[in-house]
Order: C-alpha cells, then sequence, then structure tokens
C-alpha cells in the first residue's frame, strides 16, 4: 500500500527527540571532572589529532552531560572531552572549562541517550551496530517501564524507524543477540564472520554454529544452506502435509499457481486453525504450523504439494454445441457475474469489493464503515491525517478501545452498536478487543477484522477514493436540490402537477414570467448537474447502500423532470 512508507514516521529531528526531549541548562565544567561512561563500547581514535584542532579553531560543539545521582557523566562528547584533558596536561589552561550541556536523569534514562546518541549519529561497523542496538533496546524497556518513555506500536517496529534500518535487518540484528554463540560474536566483533554468517550461524543449534566458527573459511552462501538442511529436518511430516492438503487446502487447488495466494487469502488471513481431518494445524499469513513441527512458509508448503501431488497437463475441455456462458443470460443468473472473483483483496491494483475472506464479502464492510456510524468524521479524518504503520494501528486501536470500555475502564464490547443495510439485509456493527465486528440480524453471519486487516481495508478504501468520492456526489445532490427548490418556487405550478410524479409529467403548465437569458441559465444549471448525478450514482452504485441509492434515484428522478419542465416552459 501506497501509503504505509517506513521512513515516513519519523524525521531527521524527531529520530533524536528520545535525546533532547527535554531542555538542557548551558553550564561551563571541569573536563577533568566529566566521568566517561564504562558502557561507552564506540571507538575513540585520533584524541591527539582533536587536541590540535581544538587548540587552532577552539571547541565548537558541547558535550551533552547527564547528572546521575550527582554525577556528571559524559553522553555525547568522549573524544572531546579527553582531547580537552590533554590540552591542559599541554599546559593549555583556557580548556580547564569547557562548554557542556547538563540534565538530571536516572541511570536506564542516562544508558538509553547514551546509546541513542552513538547510534544516531555515528557510523558503526555491523557489531558495533547490533550490539548499540541490544543495549538500546534493554534500556528502552527499562525507561518505558519506569513511564519515562511512551512507545506506540510495537518495540522492534519502534526502533528499526528510529535507527533507520528495515524490520527484517532489526529481527536478524536480534537474532545475533538472542541465538549467536559466545564464539559466534567473538568471531562477528573481531571481523572473521560477516553480518550475513553471522546471522544465518545465529539459526542454527549451537553445535552447528561451532562447527562454523571453526572451519574460518565457510562462506554465508554454505551456512544458509546448512540452515536449510537444519530446516527441512524440522518441517512437518509428508503424512501430516498430505492430510492438511487433502482436508484443507485441495479446495482452492484450482490453478496450482494461484494455490499460494488463495491459501493465504482464505486461510492465513483469517487465521484458521483447529484439530479437524486427522491434523492439527494453525495458519497465519507468513505460512502454517502443522502438529508439533515447526511453521513452513506457504510458498514451502506449496514446493512440497507439488512434490506429493505433481501437476499434469490436463487436456482441453471440449466445447460441447450449444454450451452457452451463463453470464449472457441474466433472467437465469439473477443478473450476478457467476465469474465475480471473489479470492483476491485486490484486482489489477484495485480493491475488489467482492472479496471475501470468510462469509462476508468486503462490499458489506465497505457499507458498514461508510454508512452505519460506527466511524466518527473525526476518526476519519485523524486517521486520513497520519502516516505509517504503528500511527495508523494506534489511532485504530485507541477508537476502538474507546468503544469498547465504559468510563470506568471495565470491558464493555458492543456498547456502542451501529445498525445498516446491505444488499437488502440488516447487520449491526460493533467493537471488541478482537476488532470491528459485523453481525448479520438473522444471526446467519458474524465476523470481525482485526486491526492490520481494517487498517489495510481503510488504505484501500482511501487509496480507490471511497471517502472523497461519497461526499463530492452528496455535495453535488445538496447544489443540484437547492437549485430545483428554487425553480420550482419560482414557477406557478397547477394542483395537479403538485400531487405527483405522474402529474408533473402528463399535464401542461404555464410559464412564469422571466427573462430569456434567465430562463436559460436556470435550465442549464438544471440539466448539468441532473447529468453528473444520472452519471456518478449508476458508476457509484457499489459505493451506497441499497436505501441510500433509491433515495438518491428519486432525486435524480425529480431533478431530470424540473429540467423537463423547464424546456416545455421555453417551448
Amino acid at each position: 500500500m501506497g501509503r504505509l512508507g517506513i521512513g515516513d514516521r519519523l524525521n531527521q529531528n524527531s529520530k533524536q527527540g528520545v535525546i533532547f526531549t527535554e531542555e538542557y541548562r548551558k553550564v561551563r565544567l571541569d573536563p577533568r571532572t566529566l566521568i566517561p561512561s564504562e558502557r561507552n563500547k564506540y571507538a575513540q581514535d585520533d584524541i591527539e589529532e582533536l587536541a590540535d584542532n581544538m587548540l587552532l579553531v577552539g571547541q565548537l560543539q558541547e558535550v551533552i552531560v547527564g547528572r546521575v545521582d550527582g554525577q556528571d557523566r559524559i553522553i555525547v562528547g568522549h573524544r572531546r572531552t579527553a582531547a580537552a584533558v590533554l590540552n591542559i596536561e599541554r599546559g593549555h589552561d583556557s580548556f580547564k572549562l569547557i562548554d557542556c550541556k547538563v540534565r538530571e536523569m536516572t541511570e536506564a534514562m542516562f544508558m538509553l541517550t547514551l546509546h541513542s546518541a552513538n547510534i544516531f549519529n555515528r557510523r558503526l561497523s555491523d557489531w558495533e551496530l547490533t550490539e548499540g542496538v541490544a543495549e538500546f533496546k534493554k534500556y528502552l524497556v527499562a525507561a518505558r517501564e519506569a513511564g519515562e518513555v511512551v512507545i506506540a506500536g510495537k518495540m522492534r517496529d519502534y526502533i528499526a524507524d528510529a535507527i533507520g534500518v528495515s524490520t527484517g535487518k532489526m529481527a536478524q540484528m536480534e537474532s545475533i543477540t538472542n541465538n549467536l554463540c559466545e564464539e559466534g560474536k567473538e568471531a562477528f566483533k573481531n571481523g572473521d564472520i560477516n553480518f550475513t554468517t553471522a546471522y544465518e550461524a545465529s539459526r542454527l543449534p549451537v553445535e552447528k554454529q561451532k562447527e562454523v566458527i571453526e572451519s574460518g573459511e565457510m562462506l554465508s552462501g554454505e551456512v544458509k544452506q546448512m540452515v536449510e538442511q537444519e530446516r527441512q529436518k524440522k518441517e512437518p511430516t509428508a503424512a501430516a502435509v498430505k492430510k492438511f492438503y487433502e482436508v484443507h487446502a485441495k479446495r482452492y487447488d484450482g490453478d496450482r499457481s494461484k494455490l499460494k495466494e488463495l491459501c493465504i487469502e482464505h486461510m492465513g488471513r483469517s487465521h484458521n486453525g483447529g484439530n479437524s481431518g486427522g491434523v492439527n494445524y494453525q495458519c497465519s499469513i507468513r505460512g502454517v504450523k502443522l502438529e508439533n513441527a515447526e511453521e513452513i512458509t506457504w510458498t514451502r508448503f506449496v514446493q512440497l504439494v507439488n512434490e506429493f501431488y505433481p501437476v499434469t497437463e490436463a487436456e482441453p475441455e471440449e466445447q460441447v454445441e450449444g454450451q452457452q456462458d451463463l453470464d449472457d443470460y441474466p433472467e437465469v443468473t439473477g443478473g450476478v457475474s457467476i465469474k465475480t472473483d471473489t479470492a483476491h483483496f485486490k484486482i489489477d491494483g484495485a480493491l475488489n469489493p467482492n472479496y471475501t475472506p470468510m462469509g462476508l464479502p468486503y462490499s458489506c464492510y465497505i457499507t458498514a464503515i461508510l454508512h452505519s456510524g460506527a466511524f466518527s468524521q473525526d476518526f476519519v479524518e485523524r486517521y486520513k491525517g497520519s502516516r505509517g504503520i504503528n500511527a495508523l494501528l494506534n489511532i485504530i486501536e485507541n477508537y476502538r478501545k474507546q468503544l469498547c470500555y465504559d468510563e470506568g475502564g471495565r470491558y464493555a464490547p458492543g456498547k456502542a452498536s451501529y445498525d445498516f443495510k446491505h444488499e437488502g439485509k440488516e447487520y449491526t456493527a460493533y467493537f471488541d478487543n478482537r476488532g470491528f465486528n459485523l453481525e448479520s440480524k438473522d444471526k446467519q453471519y458474524k465476523e470481525y477484522l482485526r486491526d492490520y486487516d481494517l487498517m489495510e481495508l481503510l488504505e484501500a478504501m482511501l487509496e480507490a477514493g471511497y471517502f472523497g468520492i461519497v461526499e463530492t456526489l452528496k455535495n453535488t445532490i445538496k447544489k443540484t436540490c437547492k437549485k430545483v427548490s428554487e425553480t420550482d418556487t419560482a414557477k406557478q405550478q397547477k394542483p395537479q402537477e403538485i400531487q405527483g410524479i405522474a402529474g408533473a409529467m402528463n399535464e401542461p403548465e404555464t410559464a412564469a414570467e422571466e427573462s430569456p437569458a434567465a430562463a436559460a441559465e436556470e435550465e442549464l444549471d438544471i440539466a448539468e448537474a441532473t447529468a453528473i448525478l444520472t452519471a456518478d450514482l449508476f458508476q457509484l452504485r457499489e459505493y451506497i447502500n441499497e436505501d441510500d441509492f433509491y433515495t438518491l434515484q428519486e432525486i435524480v428522478i425529480n431533478c431530470e423532470l424540473a429540467a423537463r419542465k423547464g424546456g416545455e416552459d421555453e417551448r
């Protein structure tokens, strides 16, 4: 989705906001009293060269200091401080006081700020970045638990955005920190293995990791191959895959090239799971977990299906004489195409309202969002004005909680419910801890969208222009109704005309006295507005529910009648 760029949420200033959220006091301190951080793991090179430069041009930047329990500890400026002390030892007394910025803080906030400053402002090696991120996360968690910082969304996403790496790279660094053996970390630190090899090794059992480190010559591709071999050992058995395919996935296997996508749409997005057909399974967007084995991706599942159930070239279906396409006979199909695509969320990049992950098509959710009243105008405007996955999910989560908890903070699912109609059926929409719920009044359907799925739908609706187009249509209707009202008031109508549409169409009328130019302008305005309404209404049929459609259609008819009456008056 176009609006979900990783870099949208944090600009360069806000990335450093965790460091400079409060004002620091400008002071001058003796550099010999400043305490370097023992946990500062970043390189301290070329102190003598820096000291020489400071003698030439002076101190260009302040040293950032955190005052923790009465001690002045350096956050940013370890090299500057060391250079100043060296100049004092050389006999340059002007460096006995240097420019600093100081702020009182806790130990957790000091360590968080220290690692933030180095991560954001230094060019680090892969080892330094991985270690720095681990420390940063550790103290960020401590500061959050102490109520000193507030993190919206997932911690991994927040840190990845802050330091400017992808969530995938962030996950790889976490794997190295949490899973790589000590020998591997030492080799990574010394440059004996690169980042890719360190990550791939972290995915192996410890004994295999040591084998990689001891070899010293193994390339990342070879390590990746070892990982693949180990992964296959943990895959579900052939029997489990076959049972799952036969019972749950085979129904979507009309075209093997689409099996992965259909499994994701029908089982992954709805997180299907349970124990049926002789197999225990749990689906996600990423893949499926069978029995007690590790989860396999949908790509790998289809690979296994191809092994167990090879696809053979099907003979082309013979066309039987007299065989017809049912879509050519609306009296049989009721005007609804039997070829309707219900399996894909988007078609050619556009939202598919017929997409039906479970029992209800997304057109029903669209109607609920636009016409049930469950989503306030304030919510829509705040949502449209936000950027980034975490920010959008946070808006949805807060709005949902607002509608499923009472004023005392007690869980009250459905405390606010909203009725609407879709294709002639009545539904109720409400929020609970699971997400946004739809329930048909006849109890035939009861489904919900999780926050992420709701966000995905709202994004697609925004891209398709649902919100803006409906508002434009309503504004056009208001203007046209006003014009029709003004026209009817200006004319002398007969009693038969006031009685109904039939009288208006069949009875002649006497035109009111008005200038030809004014009459022509009036007729042109109404006719033009009527044309816009007629085209928009039928083109946007999918955007509005049935009651709204017929109400608006009646308005269009009345506008057309008014335009016709204007033409008769002219004649």
